[in-house]
C-alpha cells in the first residue's frame, strides 16, 4: 500500500491525499472515523456521494454507518445528502460485488435475475453434487481406486473414511477457489523420473565405497558388520529393478510398488544409524543422506500423482457444481466475489470506469479481508485513494479464508 501509516483519529477525517490505515483497539471509534471521513469528503473536499466506495463485512455494520452518515448530514441540514446516502456505494463486499454484477450481467455472463444462496443451501447443494459426483466415479473409475489414491493406509469401514474424505474435499475445493488460482494448475507435475534414477546410480558409488571401506586397516569388526549388514539387504532388495519398471519402463505407476520402494529406501537408512569407525563415518554419513534424499523424491512423486487424482476430481466437481448453479440461476458468496474479479480482469473498460467513478475507498474491519476481497480492491482502487481501519486482534473471519497478514 502506497504511504500507508498509521495515524491518530483526526488526521484520519482529515487528510485525503495519500492512502491511510487507522489502528486501533475495540471500542476506540474507528468506525465513527471511517463515518466522519465519509461525511467531510462530501461536506469540505465536494465529492459526491456517489463517488465514495464505502466497504463493510456484515449488513448490520452497512446499516449502522448509514444511519450515522444520515444523522451527519442532518444535523448540517444537507437534506439532499441525507435522502442521498440511502442509495450510496455504502455496503458489505458481496453486496457491492452483487450490485456490479447485476449492473453488467451480459458482460459477467450470468443471469440478471441470479439469486444468491447463503451458506446452509450452498452448503446442501455442495454436498448434493459431491454425492452425485462420487457416485459418477464410483460408476466409470471404480471408487475403490480412487480412494487408494489417495489413502496409503486406511482403518476403519469405507463409510465411515468417505464421510470425513467427503467433507474433507468440499473444504479443499473452498480453499483452492478462494486462492484466485484455476483447479487445473494447482499441481505441480514436474517428472521427477530422472532425478529419482540419478540419485539411485549416486547410491550405487556410496555402497562401492562403502564396500571398499571394510577392507581397509583399523576398520573395528562391529563396523565390518554393519557394512555387511547394509551390504547384505542392499543386494537382496528389488529397489533397483522397482525403480527400472516404475521410471525407465515407463509402466503405469502401481501404488503398492511405490510404497514398497520407500519402505526399502528407509530400511536401508535405518541400518546407517550407530556407532562406526571414523574411516566408515564420512561414508555411511554421504549414503544416509542420499537414501533420505530418495525418499523425499519418492514422496514427492507419489504425493504428486495423488493431488493429480484429487484436482481431476475436483475439477469434474467444479463442473457438475457450477452447471447445476447455472441452471437454477444461483450463485454462492465466493462466485459474487470471483466472478466480480473475473468481470473486472476481462473487461478493462468495465475496470476503467469504476475507478474513475469512485474517487475514495473506504474499507472497515480490514483486518478481516479474504485474498479475494484483497484482489478486488486492488482492481478497482486507484493510487492514494484507499482508506482502511482495523485492528489485528479483532480478526474473527479466519473461518471464512480471512487472512489477518493481509492487513
Amino acid at each position: 500500500m502506497t504511504n500507508e501509516l498509521t495515524i491518530s483519529q483526526q488526521k484520519g477525517v482529515e487528510i485525503t491525499d495519500r492512502d491511510l490505515c487507522v489502528v486501533a483497539g475495540p471500542g476506540s471509534g474507528k468506525t465513527r472515523v471511517l463515518v466522519e471521513r465519509f461525511a467531510n469528503l462530501v461536506t469540505e473536499h465536494n465529492v459526491s456521494i456517489n463517488e465514495i466506495l464505502t466497504l463493510t463485512f456484515t449488513e448490520k455494520a452497512a446499516n449502522e454507518m448509514k444511519r450515522r452518515a444520515a444523522r451527519l448530514f442532518e444535523e448540517k441540514g444537507m437534506q439532499k445528502e441525507r435522502q442521498e446516502i440511502e442509495f450510496a456505494y455504502l455496503s458489505t463486499i458481496h453486496s457491492f460485488c452483487s450490485r456490479l454484477l447485476r449492473e453488467n450481467a451480459i458482460e459477467a455472463y450470468i443471469d440478471p435475475q441470479f439469486r444468491v444462496m447463503d451458506e446452509l443451501e450452498a452448503g446442501r447443494v455442495k454436498e448434493q453434487t459431491l454425492a452425485d459426483t462420487l457416485k459418477k466415479w464410483a460408476e466409470e473409475k471404480g471408487l475403490d481406486t480412487f480412494l487408494n489414491d489417495i489413502f496409503w493406509k486406511q482403518t476403519g469401514s469405507k463409510k465411515s473414511r468417505l464421510k470425513s474424505f467427503r467433507e474433507n474435499l468440499i473444504m479443499l475445493y473452498e480453499k483452492i477457489r478462494t486462492t484466485c488460482v484455476p483447479i487445473s494448475e494447482t499441481v505441480n507435475t514436474n517428472d521427477l523420473s530422472l532425478n529419482i534414477l540419478n540419485t539411485y546410480d549416486e547410491i550405487e558409488n556410496l555402497m562401492i565405497r562403502i564396500n571398499e571401506v571394510r577392507s581397509e586397516d583399523k576398520v573395528t569388526d562391529n563396523t565390518i558388520a554393519k557394512i555387511e549388514s547394509i551390504l547384505e539387504y542392499w543386494n537382496a532388495s528389488n529397489l533397483k529393478k522397482e525403480l527400472e519398471k516404475l521410471y525407465k519402463e515407463k509402466l503405469p505407476k502401481k501404488t503398492n510398488l511405490s510404497l514398497s520402494m520407500l519402505q526399502e529406501a528407509k530400511d536401508i537408512e535405518s541400518l546407517t544409524k550407530g556407532n562406526v569407525s571414523k574411516k566408515a563415518k564420512e561414508a555411511l554419513s554421504n549414503l544416509k543422506n542420499k537414501l533420505k534424499e530418495l525418499s523425499g523424491l519418492l514422496v514427492e512423486d507419489y504425493s504428486t500423482r495423488i493431488k493429480m487424482a484429487l484436482r481431476d476430481f475436483l475439477m469434474n466437481f467444479d463442473t457438475a457444481y457450477s452447471e447445476r448453479k447455472r441452471a437454477e440461476s444461483l450463485i454462492d458468496f465466493t462466485d459474487l466475489e470471483a466472478k466480480t474479479i473475473e468481470l473486472l480482469k476481462n473487461k478493462k473498460q468495465i475496470a476503467k470506469e469504476i475507478k474513475q467513478k469512485f474517487r475514495h475507498i473506504l474499507v472497515d474491519e480490514f483486518q478481516d479481508i479474504s485474498r479475494l476481497e484483497k484482489t478486488l480492491i486492488d482492481l478497482i482502487r486507484s493510487e492514494d485513494n484507499l482508506f482502511i481501519v482495523g485492528d489485528e486482534k479483532q480478526s474473527i473471519y479466519g473461518f471464512r479464508d480471512a487472512e489477518v497478514e493481509i492487513f
